[in-house]
């Protein structure tokens, strides 16, 4: 990547998704070959969707997935559901999971209908679980309540799931139907769906550069190269992640925040890998005073040379993560699976 002073100091940076990981190329030494691709090709598919002719369950269907979507940055590690009560073609109720440990999608729906359920269909984005976890099976509630059709998207693919509660409504009598909006209902529950099946984060890289493809000012020099309604947007994924990961390099070089102050929303956790455990910890990133975490992620090497600054990050309540590394390259998979056994999905 490229730095000039003239050409990138004024011009809107392109945002630009890559479905795969980088590391600080100063610290780690990867060059990335990238390509432009289509930005907010997500809300592009969205918006295509809704202009669809749609039949009377997508219909219904698709206002799950916007239910659903109101959960996001408040669920994780739990996907994204929601769900609709449907009776004679109208929708008499409406739910979706608000937060992690609180009540399912299909809870919070049937709660807001007393009325009769004789012709009711019950429309969830994902197969209702049918075990006890934080909260009871909503198989069973749905069984108690009545409901003889219930539309399901996906299944779900956690293994205490994974076509029980299908099978349980089933074999209850149920009328169910799975695969309505298949297709849209995975893309929504990707980061879930990533989590569960491989163990690991989603991971979504941010790159900022100018049309010409520079990303920062000459000899480093910080100087915002995007509009503030691109940085907008860049916080508002942040409130739906679990966690901002940067290099050593940029904590050093640009001091940032890392959080998520121009939108409402939570602020994400901090990664930060550093194969030398070369951070001063006086950075911002240390002081922040929300409720989230930091984690330094360094090697077996780099705890052993900086003792005394392992022992004060420590006293910030700063995790250090040791990490598997080669030739003071920090593995990045095996990182990504010790992140994910911290419930960072």
């Amino acid at each position: 990547m490229r730095k000039n002073s003239d050409i990138a100091s004024e011009r809107d940076a392109v945002s630009v998704l890559f479905w795969l990981t980088t590391l600080d190329e100063a610290t780690y030494g990867l060059v990335l070959r990238t390509r432009r691709v289509e930005s907010r090709r997500q809300l592009v598919e969205k918006e295509e969707l809704s202009k669809k002719k749609l039949n009377r369950d997508d219909r219904f269907m698709f206002e799950c997935l916007k239910l659903a979507e109101k959960g996001k940055g408040r669920v994780s590690p739990n996907p994204l559901v929601g769900a609709v009560l449907v009776v004679n073609n109208n929708i008499v109720a409406r739910g979706w999971h608000k937060r992690f440990g609180g009540p399912h999608a299909e809870v919070e729906c049937l709660r807001h209908y007393k009325g009769s359920l004789r012709n009711a269909t019950l429309y969830v984005n994902l197969e209702p679980c049918s075990h006890f976890g934080k909260t009871p099976p909503c198989v069973d509630v749905i069984l108690e309540r009545g409901i003889k059709r219930v539309v399901v998207a996906m299944n779900d693919p956690n293994p205490l799931v994974a076509g029980k509660g299908i099978a349980k409504l089933r074999k209850a009598g149920v009328d169910v139907q799975v695969g309505v909006l298949q297709k849209e209902a995975e893309m929504l529950n990707r980061f879930f769906v990533k989590h569960i099946v491989e163990k690991i984060p989603y991971v979504h890289v941010k790159i900022a550069q100018t049309q010409d493809g520079f990303i920062a000012k000459e000899k480093g020099r910080m100087k915002y190269i995007t509009s503030l309604g691109s940085r907008k947007l860049v916080h508002k994924w942040r409130t739906e992640y679990d966690a901002v990961l940067v290099g050593a390099g940029t904590v050093k070089a640009d001091n940032p925040l890392l959080d998520a102050r121009l939108v409402k929303g939570r602020d994400p956790d901090v990664v930060i890998l550093d194969g030398n455990l070369s951070v001063s910890g006086n950075e911002r990133v240390f002081s922040s005073k929300t409720k989230r975490r930091v984690f330094v992620c360094t090697t077996s090497r780099g705890m052993k040379d900086q003792k005394s600054k392992t022992a004060t990050l420590k006293k910030k309540n700063v995790q250090i993560i040791s990490c598997r590394s080669r030739s003071g390259n920090i593995n990045l998979r095996s990182t990504l699976r010790e992140l994910y056994r911290r419930n960072i999905g």
